[in-house]
């Protein structure tokens, strides 16, 4: 028990790196001054470019799935809960995936500030239950694509997975998987709460789709009408 509780805290300060901020003043800017204020690769990538936010993204993913492969490698022994016969590793990848999302959303290192959780969420589920995780990326892909809002896909990528986590679609998952999904599911939602209200009034920012993209599909419009 001692072992995994130190594992915990560990897992919670590797989440809790503030990558955004590092690649921020990486660039000589402060990413909490910018824009949204978030810093997660969305917000990095609108006020630093698409490299500086593809980069967050990455360490966003990679702070999720190392805390979460820890029991892979390394024997964590099983935990015995009164009325419980112990925890599967899965269980354990889960709770430990938590405490690194925890660390990302509420850094020490940022006064207890931070992302909002997606991609550490994402990239510690590809690890701990890979279908599920893929399907809410997916869904999170079409939606975006179709309204070319990043909060919405956010949101209700991570609602899908939840739920499929929830009803053992397509794998059966323990309860304290379960549990850690919902948590996650749950931080996730409530830091998108700005979000969520923006999307209700028709004010939320949408995606901007590049300006070379634009001029390809409108050249064959011009030469039609010619």
């Amino acid at each position: 028990m001692g072992t995994f509780i130190i594992l915990l805290i560990v897992s919670f300060f590797i989440g809790s790196t503030p990558s955004g901020y590092l690649v921020g003043k990486y660039f000589g800017k402060d990413i909490r001054k910018e824009g949204s204020g978030n810093t997660g690769a969305t917000n990095t990538a609108r006020a630093l470019g698409k490299k500086a936010g593809l980069v967050t993204l990455a360490a966003d993913l990679v702070k999720g799935m190392l805390p979460s492969l820890i029991p892979v490698f390394y024997s964590v022994g099983q935990l015995k809960w009164s009325g419980s016969t112990g925890t599967t590793q899965v269980d354990l990848q889960a709770c430990l995936g938590l405490a690194a999302i925890l660390g990302h959303c509420y850094s020490p290192f940022l006064f207890f500030k931070g992302g909002k959780g997606v991609a550490t969420t994402l990239g510690a589920f590809l690890v701990i239950a890979p279908i599920q995780a893929v399907l809410g990326l997916a869904c999170f892909i079409v939606v975006v694509r179709q309204f070319r809002i990043v909060s919405l896909g956010s949101v209700l990528g991570v609602i899908l997975f939840v739920l499929l986590i929830m009803l053992d679609i397509p794998t059966a998952q323990g309860g304290l998987t379960k549990f850690a999904s919902m948590a996650m599911g749950l931080i996730v939602i409530s830091r998108h709460k700005a979000n969520i209200y923006r999307i209700l009034e028709g004010t939320e920012p949408r995606f901007k789709i590049p300006e070379a993209l634009t001029k390809k599909t409108e050249a064959p419009i011009e030469s039609a009408k010619e």
